[in-house]
């Protein structure tokens, strides 16, 4: 334990003095920058070792260190390294670094390439916060900047319009999720007066608390989860993140930014009652079956791989949903493996089809499956690890998807007996239903990239014996590939290729800290019901897979692409094999061209949401400018006239009757003092004259 925190803090500071120099000096570092961040990050990968040694077997290493006095509360910074910890500090420094190396090649001769790298360490500086904090305030901080590494990295290539967009899309969807986290992590603190996650689960007033109000904080919190994991409905974003460099997409959806959600269920799984833990199994299971959906009929390689993220984090979160926390955390460091392999993999292929657009100086989609094919002959060795890492997202045996993935649809089927069966029995089917889904489309992928013909040649004439002009990637690239293909194998997890629960790892991630609002006999339930089913899961999984590629290799084994159709739009989607005729009379059904349709567009939510809440708001916001524009400042500006009209009658009054009585007064005035005055001429004759007026007057008055 000694000097066991120094060596976190340097885990931490290392990506982050990685960023801060490599963007300060990117023009005077030149090409090392990448060298100099691949160092610190096997630096980092070792350091992680030494940790992960030390704390073998030994109790959650906890230190609190003051941090700010505000009124009578102390807020403290709290370092937590539990098991849970551990992996993800060596998950998140060693997938990181595998992609920093593979990065070396693929961002070669990139006008921005340190500033790339400099992106690289931030993000990996602010996943390290969120896995070494114990403190919600400050997971929330480098929660937040998770997501500002992610809008650089998904807009590296800012030049594009859709990277912009794209990088503001997920900017945007992951504050709506983060604004419900803010509010949980507020009520955590109203309730327990505390951010620290150890204090919140030792608290008396937990246990005490009503089932609404740990449901809504539960809830809440989850909602952090929703954005960060592209759960449902909020996993919009996801797809379009694929307009980062393909390295970016392999640590966004293997340890990283994705991941960060499930690990936030796994921290806060002792303060979540079972209504809540209802919500999220229910929404897990949604995401799973949109994802592996939504990729059936994508014709990118990378959004493919991007639904199929989706659909596995919803597995994950699922798992969390249905109390199988050890199946939902060893599904997070399998998947982190043969995901961070299978986007690897693509970005190698698309770094060939690149280069092969230049060799040609041809203009084609890259990411198009269906101009690729036949790349096994050319690309032996990623055809071997992107299949292996596919095997292993399809759940094949002797793979590690197989044992994680089986362990959640166990707990799945013990989840829907203990709920008292009936429509319960939804979330399991959906789990089988998703499994066969992606193993069809993980076999449709296989097929269209690496066998048949080159698609290219048969849509530009000037692209013949182009399949014979493929180079097999760099050794830099290979080695990352080899690595993570490798830790797709079964081994990694446990040494029974069919049972995950003896294998160490599934000890190691065995909760330390459990429920605290829900009976342990629920869990042990759970448990002894998961191992009843654990055969017919593992028999009904394999025999899914089996259909799922099976069924992609009768339809996708060969495929043709001519000019007429569009490489990038849908119509290319419907198009068969020579071999399976039979089918294309199949899709010219209108439900079978339906149901592509909403695969392709991922049912529409995409567009609904543009409809309903971007196009709506936009004309909401038209019209409050309309009302503002026309109704306010037209009342305002009808009353500044009515007050200039007034002040001018006003003026008017003033000047015509006011003044005109005050100035007639004064003309009276004048006028009888002129005429009184003309008595006062000094004239005799005059005075004689009106005195004799004057008696006749006075006489004529007396006689009346």
């Amino acid at each position: 334990m000694e000097n066991l925190e120094y060596l976190i803090l340097l885990i931490l500071i290392l990506p982050l003095f990685n960023f801060l120099v490599l963007l300060a000096g990117q023009k005077k570092i030149k090409q090392w920058g990448g060298h100099l961040a691949s160092g610190i990050l096997l630096i980092n990968t070792l350091l992680a070792i030494v940790v992960a040694i030390q704390q073998m077997g030994g109790q959650p290493f906890h230190l609190e260190a003051s941090w700010f006095k505000l009124g009578g509360t102390d807020f403290k910074i709290s370092l937590y390294i539990d098991n849970l910890s551990i992996l993800m500090l060596l998950i998140v420094n060693f997938v990181s670094l595998l992609v920093h190396v593979f990065s070396l090649e693929y961002i070669k001769g990139d006008k921005h390439y340190n500033r790339y790298f400099a992106y690289l360490g931030l993000f990996t500086f602010a996943k390290l916060g969120i896995v070494i904090f114990y403190n919600l305030l400050i997971i929330y901080i480098f929660w937040e900047l998770v997501g500002l590494a992610s809008y650089l990295l998904i807009g590296f290539w800012y030049e594009k319009k859709s990277a912009t967009q794209a990088s503001q899309k997920a900017f945007l969807v992951n504050r709506i999720g983060d604004v419900g986290f803010l509010v949980g992590i507020l009520l955590v603190f109203s309730y327990f007066g505390d951010f620290n996650l150890l204090t919140v689960a030792q608290s008396p007033q937990l246990v005490g608390l009503s089932g609404s109000v740990l449901l809504i904080m539960g809830l809440c919190l989850f909602c952090g989860a929703v954005g960060k994991s592209a759960q449902f409905p909020l996993h919009v974003w996801l797809p379009d993140a694929m307009e980062g460099p393909t390295p970016v997409s392999a640590l966004i959806h293997a340890a990283t930014m994705v991941a960060a959600g499930v690990y936030l269920l796994a921290r806060i799984f002792f303060m979540l009652n079972v209504e809540a833990l209802t919500v999220i199994a229910i929404i897990g299971g949604i995401t799973a079956f949109i994802g592996a959906f939504s990729a059936l009929a994508q014709s990118d390689i990378k959004k493919v791989l991007a639904y199929s993220t989706i659909s596995q984090l919803g597995y994950m979160v699922m798992g969390m949903g249905i109390g199988a926390y050890e199946a939902s955390l060893l599904h997070l460091f399998t998947h982190a493996f043969f995901k961070a392999g299978l986007f690897l993999c693509a970005g190698a292929v698309i770094h060939t089809m690149h280069e092969l657009e230049h060799r040609l100086d041809l203009h084609f989609d890259a990411q198009n499956m269906y101009l690729m094919g036949g790349l096994r002959k050319a690309m032996p060795f990623v055809f071997i690890c992107y299949t292996l890492s596919a095997a292993a997202l399809a759940g094949l045996p002797f793979f590690s998807g197989f044992l994680s993935k089986d362990a959640i649809l166990s707990g799945s089927l013990a989840w829907a007996s203990f709920k008292g069966g009936g429509i319960w029995y939804i979330i399991p089917v959906i789990g089988f239903l998703s499994a066969f889904l992606t193993a069809f489309y993980m076999g449709r992928q296989l097929f269209l990239v690496f066998f048949g013909d080159l698609g290219l040649e048969k849509v530009f004439e000037k692209a013949k014996g182009a399949l014979a002009q493929v180079e097999s990637v760099s050794l830099k690239m290979k080695i990352p590939l080899g690595v993570l293909a490798l830790g797709s194998l079964w081994i990694l997890v446990s040494p029974n290729p069919f049972d995950a629960e003896s294998g160490g790892l599934w000890q190691w991630l065995h909760a330390t800290n459990g429920s605290k609002v829900v009976s342990a006999n629920v869990f042990k339930e759970l448990t002894e019901s998961s191992h009843h089913v654990h055969l017919f899961t593992a028999l009904a999984s394999v025999i899914l897979a089996s259909l799922g590629i099976a069924l992609a290799y009768v339809l996708f084994r060969r495929h043709r692409v001519h000019p007429e159709y569009e490489l990038l739009g849908a119509p290319a989607l419907f198009h068969m094999s020579r071999n399976a005729l039979y089918v294309n009379d199949l899709y010219k059904n209108a439900f079978s061209k339906l149901t592509l349709h909403l695969s392709y567009k991922s049912f529409s939510i995409d567009q609904v949401y543009q409809r309903v809440f971007t196009n709506g708001i936009v004309k909401v916001s038209a019209g409050v400018a309309h009302w503002d524009r026309k109704v306010v400042d037209g009342t305002v500006n009808l009353v500044a006239r009515f007050q200039v009209v007034f002040a001018h009658i006003i003026a008017w009054i003033d000047r015509a009757v006011v003044d005109g009585f005050v100035n007639f007064l004064a003309y009276l005035a004048k006028s009888i003092g002129r005429f009184t005055r003309s008595f006062q001429n000094g004239n005799i004759q005059s005075y004689y004259l009106w005195v004799v007026l004057a008696m006749l007057i006075l006489v004529v008055f007396w006689l009346l």
